[in-house]
């Protein structure tokens, strides 16, 4: 995803840093969160066991059986490296925020079942993405602002629309819809 690439630069800005230090990301299922935050808060790890981290959490990140894509691992290393340098209070923070998944855990029926419903993956990403944001406003913390990076399809906001008028079912569309322009 070249938008991951791309938002680095922006994440190591002390601008970023100091107002906002919450991003989330379609890459990366929400039932990883936790996990993949307390690793990015972690200091001083080993680095074969940084690397093992990450492998781990590229190789959940999806309900897709294999994710080739390196954007996501590549991500994680950088804000990891990142947060090295930086405060307690001031490290970034992700949040994953696709469908919750677990490999470790699901089985044949519940795969069938969870494909059958994929069709709601944009509303249900939009909300958890919803819950945390209010959740982030709510805080008494001053960082109470986030970077939302999602890709080219679940980007679409308000302002699209089909050729018969219908709203696209969008993440962006339901974040527009919450929060307005």
């Amino acid at each position: 995803n070249p938008a991951v690439i791309a938002a680095r630069p922006l994440l190591s800005d002390p601008r970023f840093i100091d107002s906002a230090g919450n991003v989330f990301t379609e890459t990366g299922i929400n039932t990883q969160s936790l996990e993949v935050n307390t690793f990015l808060h972690r200091e001083n790890l080993p680095s074969d066991f940084v690397d093992e981290l990450i492998l781990r959490f590229q190789r959940n990140c999806s309900f897709y059986p294999i994710w080739g894509n390196f954007n996501y691992s590549y991500f994680l290393r950088g804000l990891y490296n990142l947060n090295q340098h930086l405060q307690e209070d001031k490290k970034v923070n992700v949040f994953n925020s696709d469908v919750p998944f677990d490999w470790n855990t699901i089985d044949t029926l519940q795969l069938k079942t969870f494909w059958d419903q994929l069709y709601t993956r944009d509303s249900v990403i939009a909300s958890q993405v919803i819950q945390r944001i209010d959740e982030i406003d709510s805080s008494p913390g001053k960082r109470q602002k986030a970077l939302v990076i999602m890709n080219y399809r679940h980007a679409f906001g308000h302002e699209f629309a089909t050729s018969k008028n219908e709203k696209p079912q969008n993440v962006g569309r339901y974040l527009f819809e919450q929060y307005g322009n």
